[in-house]
């Protein structure tokens, strides 16, 4: 699949979603890119038999690089990503585990309000994903990439936008030795 297809799929099953959905399938897209760029990088699986049986471990979720925190600390500090992708992903982390795991109850009228990107802490944390400078001179509010209408002022459409940006790069670093992929990473 070339890059612009895996855009494309990965646009096209977030915009399909709800807000739920967006931010844990969104959120998993970026883990799943971050833990094989981490295992492309470390010994490979096919290097012996000691290989074969350490790694899934380590991935594994119990395991010391199982939970997307891990991974993400793990990487910052073996240089494999930058500040900003650091900032970044943990923020999609975040929102990620708040989806996944918060319910939000008004005591005061004892009902159940779903958790949205519209909700003030999500989208305040939205606001801050950082988008590149290409993708954002491309990006006008309402403006369409791949088909896709993107306005970086939604909280939703720039989380959308942020977790289709760093799946694709750290799916580029893992495919090419392209040093300008990799310089961007640990910006």
């Amino acid at each position: 699949m070339d890059d612009k297809e895996f855009f494309r799929m990965v646009f096209a099953e977030l915009q399909e979603q709800t807000d739920r959905g967006v931010a844990i399938i969104g959120g998993s897209y970026v883990e799943n890119a971050l833990e094989a760029y981490m295992r492309s990088v470390w010994r490979n699986e096919s290097e012996g038999s000691d290989e074969v049986k350490i790694l899934p471990e380590i991935f594994n979720f119990s395991g010391p690089v199982g939970a997307f925190s891990a991974k993400i600390r793990i990487a910052f500090i073996s240089r494999l990503i930058g500040r900003k992708a650091y900032k970044d992903l943990n923020t999609v982390k975040d929102i990620r585990n708040d989806f996944a795991h918060k319910i939000v109850w008004d005591s005061m009228s004892a009902s159940h309000e779903p958790l949205r990107f519209s909700t003030a802490s999500v989208g305040a944390r939205c606001k801050n994903l950082e988008l590149w400078p290409p993708l954002l001179a491309g990006l006008q509010a309402g403006s369409h990439i791949h088909g896709f209408q993107v306005d970086t002022d939604d909280p939703r459409s720039r989380y959308i936008a942020a977790c289709t940006q760093w799946s694709l790069l750290l799916n580029l670093c893992l495919n090419t030795s392209n040093e300008l992929w990799k310089k961007r990473l640990l910006a």
